[in-house]
């Protein structure tokens, strides 16, 4: 079976990303998660401090070392327990560097990774690289980038924002939000992230209700119908929001 040489990025992720790395000198870091059954699509992103050592924050216009301790709690006491696991590392670069440093570098630390015991047994097996740049005006430039266990080099990978089935360029993915249009795939981007929120909030709380220990069946069944109004309430105020209000100009 062929592997997939792509980054999909949900829309939400992108927005972060936009109000993080996008902004930021050079260099910062973010950690990526999702899936490990669906390693090319990320679903989220978290914006990683520098580690501080005596009083000062260990980056520079060449170089960041991200909070470890901070990383590690987010992946094991959010993501892990609902089934995500780290799907790579985002961060920015000089002007023109625009690929992955060495075996000394970027590709020496995920090969560390993916040779773990750990991530043998998890079925860790690539990471997403994307790399930052920006260019003399300050516009921000994504190359995307995958390395997978043993090799010697990272793969060139379009960076495409994922959005009702559609893949898009980040260009095509700006210029579709900013029309703002009547079509449900032209919603403007606040909409887009309050829907993918809402979505994952409520099939987080059903796969918890599910494993509840120690319900009757009454109980349970109870507590679905609880669950159900909730729901739906929940949707209505959203579709409600969507058709009273007018569309906001902002852009990502």
């Amino acid at each position: 079976m062929k592997q997939d040489t792509v980054i999909r990025l949900t829309p939400r992720v992108y927005h972060d990303y936009r109000k993080s790395i996008a902004q930021h000198a050079p260099e910062t870091a973010a950690i990526l998660g999702g899936r490990l059954d669906k390693p090319n699509l990320i679903t989220e992103f978290r914006f990683c401090p520098p580690e501080k050592r005596n009083g000062a924050y260990q980056s520079s216009s060449t170089y960041v070392s991200v909070d470890a301790d901070l990383m590690n709690w987010i992946i094991l006491n959010e993501w892990q327990p609902n089934g995500l696991y780290v799907l790579g590392f985002w961060h920015s670069h000089p002007r023109g560097v625009t690929g992955l440093s060495g075996k000394g570098g970027d590709i020496g630390l995920f090969d560390q990774f993916l040779q773990s015991e750990d991530a043998r047994a998890m079925g860790w097996n690539q990471i997403a690289a994307p790399i930052t740049t920006f260019k003399s005006d300050g516009t921000d430039q994504i190359h995307g980038w995958i390395y997978r266990r043993g090799r010697n080099n990272a793969e060139s990978a379009p960076v495409l924002i994922h959005h009702n089935g559609v893949d898009y360029t980040p260009d095509e993915f700006e210029a579709l939000c900013k029309t703002g249009g009547s079509k449900p795939q032209q919603k403007a981007p606040n909409r887009i992230v309050e829907a993918e929120f809402l979505m994952q909030d409520l099939a987080l709380a059903s796969r918890r209700l599910q494993s509840l220990p120690g319900l009757s069946w009454r109980e349970r069944l109870t507590i679905w119908r609880q669950f159900n109004d909730y729901s739906r309430f929940e949707l209505d105020q959203m579709k409600h929001r969507m058709k009273s209000q007018p569309y906001p100009t902002d852009q990502i």
